[in-house]
């Protein structure tokens, strides 16, 4: 019997210690090179007939992530081999035509772009030197690049942002013609070091031709609004042509859509009262006067909402008119919103707000509105003066009656045409007039992709598979063009309240999403698979620094495999550190940060190994054409493809596989390719219902194969697989974390151990691979951060003396100082015990006398071993073995043990 190790250490005794493993041994449990395969044109990767990527007649996931840098030539072996090792199989290549990279393109000093030969040969060796070693590539057409007035463009555009620019391609042929010209010059010259252009290299895995982008998206979250009426100008002739294709007529708009309603009823009447709202320290004084107020901002708050004036409880309705009048400056040029709101908890919009530019100078502002949400209690809310400190605001003469005349259709800029509402203004349309606005934009962004897709595959000949944009930001129907369906996803993204990416005023929200009730972003990515498609997701992170993110490749990784998924891209890992103690040096980076970088060895070998089983049952939705337009007056930018306009209760996500069929001609084909226990999500409503009451009560939840069990109520996400396991969770304190598993035939070749975590006294990550035979891979990780980042609530001050380390468990919204910490990164493995059993506990209820019931196959010893930065073993681990009713072996493990890496070896008695 072996001695048990004190295991009396607290949260207040750690020692965070430094763990950046690059170049690791050849063989050793830490290195996952043997994954890969040098690629020849044996390897290209296809789409198998039941919709999932093949390489050879074989099945393969790609385990990838995105690099947006190129490396010096006498670097490239080395992060080849450094990437190949962690188990990547792809890179995604991104961002190598923005301004900041100095990639692809050169810019001058007017803008005007070229290619820059020098990048691109540095590219083609460094492309060549992971194809040696087995790693595809998926690159990426439009990202960052900059429309300029160099190129021809009108000046007017400058306003606009970089990104709000990449809309124009969708009508442009300018723009279009630039898009091809890039992807040409890029994917058809010839690497000299593979002989092969990348159109017809079997290394290059994928083309992705758009990032993020959607003209609905563009035209849902307002940029084309800010697009100048010039160049606007283009895209209303297209929706004049639509719509004489579809038999309207300004003057059959007109007579549909635009009405008058009499005066009526006043809701906010001359003697109204207006009252101050102050949020979160946040500090003003107001004075109603003139069928008004005027307000002075004191003290800003935290968010902008934070000050805001209101009035009046009234009821509104969905059938009638209404008029909304007042006139208002600012002592500084402001951005005021306006809204008609709920007047009690949930305090939602009614379908009217409007963002309003005040300057100096006193301006009227009228509004006709016909699409209030009916409510008994409303009231009008002005908003959005919490960073406004020492700013005074004057409204007056504010009237809001029943009644008005309502001109929704407009003639347009050419005679006898109509008008393309801008997005603030087709909020006041009905439902039916929107619809129509939104399927011209539908066909006309389908248009873009055919396209550009047709171009690539049959212009250009490329081999690859080609990617459109990602789900969300546009639809799975529109994105049914392409090959692949692809999608992206950040648990709780890094917000900068005052000014986009001001590192000195952001935060991040420190939630952990093991205790996320309906699984996070996780099932969000869920519901926007196609079935009978591969399905990707090409970003992914727990942004720094939130302190829960070492459960993001384990959770990950789990979850993909239950819904069967075939790519997964962290984002984005930094080529800048070679040889060099690991910095955190910006929210995503994958390639520094010990909670993330070491995982990678065991989160690659689930993924790709097939280590946990997909969910059994596939629960769908059916979409088409019609069904697609019919809900696009229901969403926002961002949200084409939720849970909530696709139908699908998310919560089943949980426990089955989560998709959509669509199709353009009938499902039964598809549906047969697919194959599968295949459930209309529509027939699972009693499921659905028992699901929300487990969920609401803090009881378990379990997948459909067993394998997975998520309680969010304690923090604990566990998986129990054959050849893996996973612990995500809290102090045992919350209950047992041994999960359950459904019992499978063993054989003496399949025997595997039942391998439990239990945490000691704090949030704690420990998962593991096999990687041989009778050998697993370990991580455990439950903390890691900067020294000296003055990690904090974005409300507190910064801090005169800063720690050198602080571990934040609150759930706050974290930030740090601009550097995210002045020194290097450090870590904390996770505390508490490794316990193996040669049984789970369900299957050893079955056995009468495990000592002597149990064939030879499950009579094992055990032995853990830490190992150093380069793979090795370091000391071994004393284990304590007990003899009882249920036999199992204990592992002590330790936060300050050094190391992030562990490696496990089953003995056979009979060997």
């Amino acid at each position: 019997m072996m001695a048990q190790a004190n295991n009396q250490s607290t949260l207040s005794k750690a020692e965070p210690f430094d763990f950046s493993p690059r170049i690791v041994a050849e063989g050793t449990a830490a290195d996952c090179s043997s994954m890969n395969t040098p690629i020849t044109e044996k390897q290209r990767i296809t789409v198998s007939k039941d919709g999932h990527l093949e390489c050879g007649g074989k099945r393969i996931r790609i385990f990838g992530t995105n690099i947006s840098s190129i490396p010096p030539k006498s670097e490239a072996a080395y992060w080849a081999k450094v990437l190949s090792s962690q188990g990547f199989n792809c890179i995604r290549w991104h961002h190598f035509d923005s301004t900041w990279t100095n990639c692809f393109l050169l810019y001058s000093e007017n803008g005007k772009p070229s290619y820059n030969w020098q990048k691109i040969d540095d590219f083609d060796y460094f492309y060549n030197e992971l194809k040696k070693v087995g790693i595809y590539s998926d690159i990426n057409m439009l990202v960052g690049r900059d429309y300029k007035t160099a190129e021809g463009f009108p000046r007017e555009l400058s306003n606009l942002g970089w990104k709000e620019k990449h809309a124009l391609g969708f009508w442009n042929e300018a723009a279009l013609n630039l898009q091809k010209d890039y992807a040409k010059t890029i994917l058809t010259h010839k690497n000299p070091y593979t002989g092969f252009a990348y159109t017809e290299d079997p290394a290059t895995a994928i083309i992705e031709i758009n990032n993020e982008n959607g003209l609905l998206m563009s035209y849902e979250n307002g940029t084309l609004d800010k697009y100048p009426s010039s160049v606007i100008q283009e895209l209303e002739d297209k929706y004049n042509d639509w719509l004489k294709k579809k038999n309207y007529t300004l003057s059959s708009l007109q007579s549909q859509f635009n009405r008058i309603e009499q005066p009526g009823k006043a809701l906010i009447s001359n003697d109204a009262q207006f009252y101050l709202e102050q949020h979160e320290g946040a500090q003003a004084k107001i004075e109603n006067k003139n069928n008004g107020f005027e307000i002075k901002i004191e003290k800003n708050g935290m968010q902008s909402w934070h000050v805001q004036v209101t009035q009046g409880e009234w009821p509104v309705q969905n059938d009638k008119i209404y008029t909304l009048s007042f006139k208002a400056k600012a002592s500084r040029p402001s951005t005021v919103n306006v809204s008609v709101m709920m007047a009690r908890h949930l305090w939602k919009d009614l379908n009217f707000s409007e963002n309003i530019q005040l300057t100096t100078k006193e301006q009227t502002f009228t509004y006709t509105i016909s699409t209030f949400t009916t409510d008994k209690t409303a009231r009008l809310n002005i908003s959005n003066m919490g960073f406004a400190e020492g700013t005074k605001f004057t409204f007056k003469d504010i009237s809001l009656v029943e009644g008005g005349s309502e001109i929704l259709i407009h003639e347009g800029a050419k005679k006898g045409t109509v008008q393309l509402p801008k997005f603030s203004r087709l909020s006041k349309n009905p439902p039916e007039y929107k619809k129509i606005v939104l399927e011209f934009l539908y066909d006309t962004e389908q248009i873009y992709w055919h396209a550009m897709n047709t171009y690539i595959k049959n212009e250009l000949s490329a081999k690859a598979l080609t990617m459109g944009t990602i789900c969300g930001t546009t639809t799975q129907g529109i994105m049914d063009e392409f090959d692949i369906i692809d999608s992206h996803a950040y648990w709780h993204h890094p917000v900068f309240p005052e000014k986009d990416w001001d590192m000195s005023r952001y935060y991040v929200t420190n939630e952990d999403m093991a205790t996320s009730k309906t699984g996070g972003i996780l099932t969000d990515l869920g519901v926007q698979r196609v079935y009978g498609k591969p399905f990707s997701v090409t970003e992914y992170d727990l942004p720094y620094p939130n302190q829960y993110s070492s459960e993001m490749l384990p959770m990950v990784a789990s979850y993909a495999s239950l819904q069967d998924w075939d790519c997964l891209f962290s984002f984005a890992y930094e080529l800048s550190q070679k040889d060099k103690k690991y910095r955190v040096n910006g929210y995503f980076d994958q390639g520094n940060n010990p909670s993330k970088t070491p995982a990678n060895i065991v989160a690659s070998r689930i993924f790709r190994n097939y280590l946990v089983e997909p969910a059994r049952e596939k629960v769908y939705v059916l979409r088409d054409r019609k069904s697609e337009i019919d809900s696009l007056p229901k969403t926002n930018a961002w949200d084409f493809t939720s849970a909530s306009i696709l139908n699908i209760p998310i919560e089943l996500g949980l426990v089955h596989q989560i998709g959509v069929f669509y199709s353009k001609d009938g499902y039964n084909s598809m549906m047969n390719s697919v194959g599968g226990n295949l459930v209309l999500a529509s027939e699972k409503r009693a499921e659905v219902e028992l699901l929300q009451s487990h969920i609401d009560q803090g009881k378990d939840v379990l997948s459909d194969t067993g394998e997975i069990l998520w309680n969010a109520a304690k923090g604990n996400f566990i998986v129990h697989a054959k050849k893996a396991f996973v612990t995500v969770a809290h102090t045992s304190e919350n209950g047992a974390v041994t999960g359950q598993k459904e019992s499978s035939s063993k054989t003496e070749t399949s025997y595997s151990p039942y391998i439990s975590f239990n945490p000691k006294d704090d949030f704690s990550v420990v998962f593991g691979a096999e990687y041989k035979r009778d050998k697993f891979a370990i991580y455990s990780c439950s903390w890691s951060g900067n020294y000296y980042a003055d990690f904090r609530d974005y409300n507190e001050k910064k801090h005169n003396n800063i720690e050198k380390f602080r571990i934040v468990r609150e759930n706050i919204n974290l930030t740090t100082d601009k550097t995210l910490g002045i020194g290097n990164a450090f870590t904390l493995a996770s505390e508490g015990t490794l316990i193996l059993q040669a049984l789970s506990p369900q299957e050893m209820a079955s056995v009468r006398n495990p000592l002597l019931d149990l064939p030879s196959v499950y009579q094992c010893t055990y032995r853990l071993f830490k190992l150093n930065a380069d793979g090795t073993r370091a000391n071994e681990v004393t284990g304590l073995t007990t003899l009882s009713t249920l036999p199992q072996t204990m592992f002590p493990m330790n936060r300050n043990d050094g190391t992030l890496w562990y490696e496990l070896e089953v003995v056979r008695a009979q060997d």
